[in-house]
């Protein structure tokens, strides 16, 4: 019998054969894949470093743009540029400093401070400023423009202003380093240390007065903060995020916000409001106008008070300082008002007296009241025989509440004497009795 021919099998690969080509394909591809996000990264940081600028970042991929005005364009990186404008944007979005002469006054009396601000903008106290979590102890003020941008920050389809100078107060005797050490405090000590390094403290000064921006840390922190403090209140500005005041250089090159603060000053007390003499008045005449020059008397009250340095001394409607001297007098004091009237609306003293002649008139807020501050130079008869050879200077206030307003005169031999502070002092302590 022919043998039959064996079937051909194939030696076996070893499995261990199989193993190695598994393991090294894995390692080929790890590598592939690690030099691949290497130079994606570098090809990714060196698109986002060469974006410096709003128009770059809008062509850049990735990028957002956030609704505000100016525009704000945020960068897959998380940096934002803010739109550029025209000088004549600006103007139409500010004020120009360059005006300040016709800016209104926001007078705290609780804390003893005040600061100029553009008449187009309006003062807010039921906002809070981004940032100044830390003072609390008294409602903020907001003073802004009326340009809202969406802040999805703050809540759903919520709005806030666009330009802004947020203010808290804090009555504290603590030095501004005391008050810095004690926001330092609230976080755990194991990273108190990276907390005082992230503040970034800078010392400034705003108006001849010491105080230090910081950034304000934590998950609330939005940008720079400056504080500042009269050694019994601290008083604590914050500013819009989105114009970058995490950064003092940004700070310092916007005029807008520098020339905010450079009115800021702490009203000194040349005495204590406490052991000042008290004026309790209620009318038993009142009196009305047309021009705000001439004043009829009628029927009627209007009750109001106001406290006045103990060394002054009251004769009728003129008060007299310790030395005999007219300082104010009441000019002519409580006022009805007509429907739609207001402080000085159709005053022009000097058109009618050829000794008088109007410096300034100036919008201010003093506590919730509103008015106007005119301040005059007006010539007296100095050196006899009918001659007008002396020269002082009324700082005539009006302050208004409905139908009611005050009207007080106060004098300087000089102008701009720094008697203004005290003046407004004694008008923070005025209100109207209903």
């Amino acid at each position: 019998m022919d043998s039959q021919p064996q079937p051909i099998t194939p030696p076996e690969t070893p499995k261990t054969n199989i193993l190695v080509w598994l393991v090294g394909g894995v390692i080929i591809l790890g590598v592939g894949i690690g030099i691949g996000l290497f130079f994606g990264k570098q090809l990714y940081s060196q698109n986002t470093a060469q974006i410096n600028s709003y128009d770059q970042c809008v062509t850049a991929k990735g990028s957002s743009i956030q609704e505000s005005y100016p525009g704000t364009c945020v960068t897959t990186d998380g940096r934002s540029f803010v739109q550029p404008l025209t000088d004549e944007e600006k103007n139409k979005l500010l004020t120009d400093p360059a005006a300040i002469t016709n800016w209104r006054t926001y007078t705290n009396s609780t804390f003893g401070f005040s600061l100029q601000y553009p008449p187009a903008w309006k003062i807010t106290t039921d906002l809070k400023p981004e940032g100044a979590q830390f003072i609390n102890e008294k409602p903020v003020v907001l003073i802004h423009d009326d340009q809202l941008r969406s802040d999805p920050d703050v809540g759903p389809n919520s709005t806030y202003p666009s330009h802004y100078v947020g203010i808290s107060t804090l009555a504290s005797s603590k030095t501004l380093q005391e008050f810095l050490n004690s926001v330092v405090l609230v976080f755990s000590p194991e990273v108190q240390k990276d907390t005082r390094e992230f503040m970034n403290q800078k010392a400034l000064t705003i108006n001849r007065t010491p105080a230090v921006s910081f950034v304000e840390p934590g998950m609330g922190g939005r940008g720079r903060l400056i504080a500042v403090s009269n050694g019994r209140h601290i008083v604590l500005f914050s500013f819009p995020y989105q114009l970058g005041y995490e950064k003092d250089d940004n700070f310092t090159q916007d005029k807008y916000y520098t020339q905010i603060l450079s009115t800021f000053k702490f009203v000194d007390r040349l005495s204590s409001v406490s052991k000042w003499q008290g004026y309790d008045y209620l009318e038993n005449e009142v009196y009305t106008t047309n021009n705000w020059l001439d004043f009829q008397g009628k029927k009627g009250n209007i009750h109001y008070i106001f406290n006045f340095p103990w060394n002054w001394e009251k004769t009728n409607s003129v008060f007299l300082d310790e030395n005999g001297a007219k300082v104010a007098e009441l000019s002519p004091g409580g006022v009805e008002t007509k429907p739609g009237q207001i402080c000085f609306d159709k005053s022009d003293v000097s058109a009618t007296e050829s000794r008088v002649k109007i410096i300034s008139t100036t919008p201010i807020t003093i506590n919730s009241l509103t008015g106007v501050l005119q301040v005059q130079e007006v010539q007296y008869e100095g050196g006899g025989g009918g001659k007008y050879t002396g020269i002082w200077y009324p700082n005539v206030y009006c302050l208004q509440k409905g139908d009611k307003a005050f009207v007080m005169t106060f004098y300087e031999t000089s102008l701009n004497s720094g008697k203004q502070s005290l003046f407004e002092e004694i008008l923070a302590t005025f209100d109207f009795v209903n």
